[in-house]
């Protein structure tokens, strides 16, 4: 049972990562 959810917690983890990842990216290309 604890698989699943840690595997689920890691993929929101990575998620968020690769949100903030493409915040910055599109915040840098609108000062460029």
């Amino acid at each position: 049972m604890n698989a699943p959810d840690t595997m689920a917690q890691t993929n929101d983890e990575e998620k968020n990562e690769l949100d903030r990842l493409l915040d910055e990216t599109i915040e840098a290309g609108k000062k460029a």
